[in-house]
């Protein structure tokens, strides 16, 4: 598990002490959930569907709990999609609908995507390896690239980052990528990636172009306090303690931050220990911000804030 992983997990105990609007039902997640096989050219396929009534609400995304959630107005329902805590599932940056489902006892990763009534496996990765997605171009999904033992032991000298092709489903290690590689972000024509310093707890932001796996890495930035790394064009952003500095300017740092499209997206525990998100307009610093949520999707264009009572659409 990545450092950033560590740390939202963090912030997602206080926002599940806080919240208090999960079920207590038992088994309630093996009554609504099974799964049929579909088989494809390239991988089983695998459609999660409701076992004893259709979806009535919708499915959105809790960044800081790592959860897809199941959310029904009518009842007021919200409990995890996946009910078990060894689940935990991350959004892809600039995709809308993919996630990366990933198990932290068995180490077993797939690819998903989630729609406000759906959730479809399009792929399983190798078992022992673990999949951390950092950022798509074009038809490509690049991750940070773990390796396990048969003991479920980290093989911290294998870790590396890597590129996976969304169409074949071929996954291709950078060969001279090293270190304790944690979180980054996909530019225009580089990945840009953080190495963490276990003597000075501080990180490296590397990078290496998106198209020479046997390319040297390059330092960009030291000394960042954090692994989030951002990218907007050729511009790339770092953690400096409260702020995420870049060469062009500053923004106040958050939880879980990442830009899409045109607007720097910033989840965060609010006043009274609720989910917020706060979106900046990078091309006309316009600012909006939405308290107590419920999660969100990405739809074309658009971030889709549930509320208990309402959904906010917000152009991005």
């Amino acid at each position: 598990m990545t450092m950033k992983l560590f740390g939202v997990l963090a912030v997602a105990g206080i926002l599940l002490g806080a919240c208090g609007q999960f079920s207590e039902t038992d088994n309630k997640q093996s009554e609504q959930v099974q799964t049929t096989q579909k088989t494809s050219e390239n991988a089983a396929s695998q459609q999660v569907t409701s076992k004893e009534k259709e979806i009535t609400g919708e499915l959105v995304f809790n960044p800081l709990l790592l959860g897809i959630m199941y959310y029904d107005r009518d009842t007021g329902e919200y409990e995890p999609y996946i009910d078990d805590d060894m689940h935990h599932q991350q959004r892809i940056k600039g995709e809308d609908e993919l996630y990366i489902d990933g198990h932290s006892m068995d180490d077993q990763y797939r690819l998903l995507r989630v729609t406000a009534d759906s959730v479809e496996e399009l792929h399983v990765f190798s078992p022992r390896e673990g999949i951390f997605p950092l950022g798509v171009h074009e038809d490509k999904l690049y991750v940070s690239h773990y390796y396990y033992d048969e003991n479920g032991e980290e093989q911290e000298e294998r870790r590396t980052i890597a590129e996976f092709d969304l169409k074949t489903y071929e996954l291709i290690d950078y060969t001279n990528v090293s270190g304790l590689v944690t979180d980054g972000a996909v530019g225009v024509e580089k990945v840009y990636y953080a190495v963490y310093d276990e003597a000075t707890e501080l990180f490296t932001i590397m990078s290496v172009p998106l198209d020479d796996k046997e390319a040297t890495p390059i330092v960009q930035q030291t000394n960042a306090t954090g692994d989030n790394v951002l990218t907007y064009g050729d511009t790339f952003f770092y953690e400096d303690g409260d702020t995420l500095r870049s060469d062009t300017s500053d923004y106040p740092n958050e939880p879980d931050s990442f830009i899409h499209g045109d607007s720097f997206v910033q989840f965060y525990i609010d006043a009274d220990q609720e989910l917020a998100v706060r979106i900046t307009h990078l091309q006309t610093d316009v600012i909006q911000r939405e308290e107590n949520i419920l999660g969100v999707r990405f739809e074309p264009g658009k971030l889709i804030v549930v509320k208990s009572e309402e959904t906010v659409e917000i152009d991005v």
